[in-house]
């Protein structure tokens, strides 16, 4: 399929998602649902090289429902080829502070404190000062010394 037309299945996931319950009986048809049509956009923007700013919201995307819906799995894949996109120098600085977040989240969350510590490596004083970032940062800093409430 070529680009505008997965833009237009983007929308329509889009407009499907605010039809979906809170139900939590049918969360796992939903997101079916969801990991489907978006593995199938994400295999035609890799099959047709498609590399933008429209991928990097498509991945952004997923990776987002990934989290809503606790997939693991589904979302190291959409980070690990995020990190790609961004080191292309696509998508905005929002998105991949946003996302560095997460990574400093998923990697706390996993007792991975070196590559906890990589990552911090790489942030500038104007990314701690980003919401998401510094979030992150404070969580790490809590876990640090034993700080859980």
């Amino acid at each position: 399929r070529p680009e505008p037309v997965l833009r237009k299945s983007i929308e329509l996931i889009r407009a499907k998602m605010e039809d979906f319950t809170d139900d939590p009986d049918q969360a796992q048809a939903q997101y079916i649902y969801l990991w489907e049509q978006l593995k199938s956009v994400r295999q035609d923007l890799t099959v047709q090289r498609i590399r933008n700013d429209f991928t990097v919201e498509v991945y952004e995307m997923h990776a987002r429902i990934c989290l809503e819906y606790d997939d693991q799995h589904e979302l190291k894949q959409c980070q690990a080829q995020l990190t790609q996109l961004y080191e292309e120098g696509l998508g905005t600085r929002a998105g991949q502070r946003e996302f560095m977040a997460y990574s400093i989240l998923y990697n706390l969350g996993k007792m991975a404190a070196n590559n906890v510590n990589d990552l911090m490596m790489g942030l500038t004083d104007d990314d701690k000062q980003d919401a998401f970032i510094a979030h992150a940062l404070k969580v790490r800093e809590a876990s640090a010394i034993g700080n859980y409430v």
